[in-house]
């Protein structure tokens, strides 16, 4: 609209100047030196829009004729980008595909012409390692970096995540604490600082690494506290190797009040404490109050073996747990142990059958056929002897009926 516009207006001024010229042509005189030349106003205006005109358009065909090798160029370029662009294209699905050499081979090739030779050179490098070519992996993460040297972090993830995934845990975690340098509370950095440190079995380093993790995104809030509980679990179970019952005390003491309310550190700490000889009340009272907190076989099985100062208060209190889980066998295991601590004989045999009814396990034929062998049924204990021990033996060698058998040999006359 607005060009319509301009153009009546110019058209209008057109006819208005043309119509005033032809009524009065006007006279033009130009003189140089010997020379003059006589126009009307009219001729002369014409002739200054014509050569204006011819003036440009041999300027528009010079600056045409000047650029023609530039355009040449740009569409040399613009053939080579597209392409490039096609067999990037064919090169990542290649490597979606696994066709490891097939998708180096075109990543690397239409690097040069790629419009993000980046994403070449880093795919180009995971296809290299899955052929196991380090040094070509190598190769394409430096013309990575030479390519766009801004793009540190995402080089370096990638070249830590080769490193890890090919074994070198040495090198990534020189990879990884770089990057780390750059980016302290980027969360999948620290992710894979995480499983590097755990594959090296670096619970210290870990341990020190657990404050970012939980105020990162690399984790949710349980599967930080899971992690930090799997950390203080190697660093505790480290720590209480070497059998002295007083680094076993401090190393407990060391924990965080809540770690010590984690099932698997009890398991580890009463373990430990009845090896050294010391299952008392002390243990008693942890598993005790960690078992009302939640009930775990492990501990209800570790709360038979201890003694607390109080056997019949201690049979008393297991015995409550059997509103819940009345059918348990672990449980019932446990009330057996205790019954015999308190030389109840028949409550004793009347929990260990019921356990062995519930889910037999070897140490439950073992404690019934002890108990049996002390009342006199020696018979029925060594039954019982032999059902513990081929449960033992199936629990650790799976006999497979359906194999194939050799054939006895006839025996020769």
């Amino acid at each position: 609209m607005r060009f319509l516009i301009t153009l009546l207006l110019v058209l209008v001024a057109t006819v208005a100047a043309a119509v005033l010229m032809m009524q009065e042509p006007g006279y033009v005189l130009i003189v140089y030196q010997q020379w003059a030349i006589e126009s009307t106003l009219v001729v002369l205006i014409g002739g200054a829009i014509v050569s204006f005109a011819l003036l440009y358009l041999l300027i528009r065909m010079l600056r045409i004729v000047w650029l023609l090798p530039q355009k040449a160029r740009e569409q040399k370029r613009a053939r080579r980008r597209m392409r490039a662009t096609v067999g990037t294209d064919r090169g990542l699905l290649a490597l979606a595909e696994g066709n490891w050499a097939k998708a180096e081979k075109l990543l690397i090739r239409f690097a040069k012409d790629s419009e993000m030779p980046l994403i070449n050179y880093l795919g180009a490098a995971r296809a290299a390692q899955k052929q196991y070519a380090n040094m070509r992996r190598d190769l394409h993460l430096a013309d990575a970096h030479h390519s766009m040297p801004r793009a540190t972090l995402a080089i370096g993830i990638t070249q830590g995540e080769l490193q890890y995934a090919q074994g070198q845990y040495e090198e990534a975690l020189a990879t990884l604490m770089h990057l780390r340098s750059i980016a302290p509370k980027h969360g999948y950095v620290l992710y894979l600082l995480m499983k590097v440190h755990e594959r090296m079995g670096s619970w210290k380093e870990l341990l020190e690494l657990m404050p970012d993790l939980r105020s990162s995104d690399a984790l949710s809030a349980k599967e930080a506290a899971d992690f930090e509980a799997k950390v203080h679990q190697q660093l505790f179970a480290a720590a209480v190797k070497g059998q002295d019952i007083a680094k076993l005390h401090d190393a407990w003491a060391q924990l965080p009040r809540d770690m010590r309310q984690h099932g698997d550190l009890i398991v580890i700490y009463v373990q430990q404490l009845l090896a050294l000889g010391q299952g008392n009340s002390v243990s008693e009272a942890i598993l005790r109050e960690a078992i009302n907190r939640e009930f775990n076989p492990q501990l209800v099985r570790l709360y038979g073996q201890v003694r607390g100062d109080d056997a019949a208060k201690q049979l008393a209190t297991a015995e409550n747990w059997l509103r819940d889980h009345e059918r348990h066998p672990d449980l019932l295991l446990t009330l057996g142990r205790l019954a015999l601590s308190n030389q109840l004989w028949g409550k004793a045999r009347s929990y260990l059958e019921a356990s062995l009814g519930s889910g037999p396990q070897p140490e439950t034929y073992c404690e019934l056929a002890n108990l049996l062998y002390d009342l006199g049924e020696e018979a029925r204990a060594r039954e019982l002897y032999r059902q513990g021990l081929q449960d033992a033996a199936r629990a650790s060698c799976a006999i497979n009926v359906d194999r194939p058998r050799p054939r006895r040999r006839a025996t020769p006359v």
